[in-house]
């Protein structure tokens, strides 16, 4: 057991350190949090009348290229909106949407559909096929390893959707060299609309949020960074691609797991698990991290770790 104290120490250390660098954070744990049990509860009684889960919520028949509204928290200013995201591909276990454009008009879905002298956006349909054949593998290792996530949605389906989305579009604006969202699971969105309580919104849906820029794509490098997305995936000094979303995706596939089972889980355990998510589905950890962590020298694991996370 203490063993696996430790383990996970460490590895909730690599969170944190990625959390107060260039790359992307979690931000799961700095979001308010409906506890599980309340959710089972109800699934057990199927007493879809008690408001968390309505009757009239149906299964959507969804197509690809629909596209559906979904709600956003901007972080920076606490305010809720709406962004429309087209649905790119679909398996046995997950839905894959994009959102077609930021807050100010730029494109993020490149729409192949229009004339060529007229292609935006830096998200192809080869980043949505990658990554969801990706999460197939994902799937099956998150759910061997730490149990599976709440069988439906409010919604009654079981798949799981995954939303390629720009978290931080203030990055574009000049966020350099501060941290940014590479994802998030919120549990709200396991809930009705109806019964979350403002200002908070629900996509009534298994979901999570994985960051398109500068997660996936980077910025244009000539010389000197300009954060202009493109398509390519190959105009920065750091590598870039839908492979850089991998890790992030089943970080936050253990959170939903994790939040399934124990909603109330001590920050640094889940955050912990998250790590090792990314590291039993093969992507390794910065050994930078663990050197760091090797230097600090106490007796007091939990201690440690929730100094590490706050």
């Amino acid at each position: 057991m203490k063993r696996l104290v430790i383990f996970l120490v460490i590895l909730s250390f690599c969170f944190m350190a990625a959390a107060d660098s260039s790359r992307g954070k979690c931000r799961t744990h700095e979001l308010p949090s409906i506890p599980a049990e309340a959710a089972k509860a109800y699934d057990a009684a199927r007493a879809y009348d008690s408001g968390i889960k309505s009757a009239a919520i149906k299964p959507q028949t969804v197509s690809l290229g629909d596209t559906t509204a979904f709600w956003i928290q901007n972080f920076d200013t606490q305010t809720w909106f709406q962004i429309d995201a087209v649905l790119r591909n679909v398996t046995s276990v997950a839905y894959v949407y994009v959102q077609t454009k930021d807050t100010d008009g730029n494109a993020i879905w490149v729409d192949t559909t229009l004339d060529p002298g007229k292609l935006a956006g830096y998200i192809t349909q080869a980043d949505v096929d990658q990554i969801a054949a990706e999460f197939d593998s994902i799937y099956a290792n998150d759910r061997l390893y730490f149990g599976e996530e709440e069988p439906e949605g409010v919604d009654g389906d079981s798949r799981i959707t995954i939303l390629l989305t720009d978290i931080d579009e203030s990055y574009v604006n000049g966020y350099a060299g501060e941290g940014y969202t590479a994802g998030y699971f919120w549990s709200v969105n396991e809930f009705s609309e109806s019964y979350v309580s403002p200002p908070y919104h629900s996509n009534e849906r298994k979901m999570f949020y994985i960051d398109t820029f500068p997660l996936i794509e980077k910025g244009s490098y000539d010389g000197v960074v300009d954060y202009t997305p493109t398509t390519n995936h190959e105009d920065y000094y750091i590598a870039e691609g839908s492979n850089n979303s991998y890790p992030t995706i089943a970080h936050e596939f253990q959170h939903m797991i994790h939040w399934y089972h124990d909603s109330d889980e001590e920050t640094w355990v889940d955050e912990g698990c998250a790590v090792y998510a990314e590291y039993i589905n093969g992507y390794g950890h910065p050994t930078s991290d663990i050197e760091e962590f090797c230097v600090l020298n106490t007796d007091h694991l939990e201690s440690v770790a929730q100094s590490l996370l706050y």
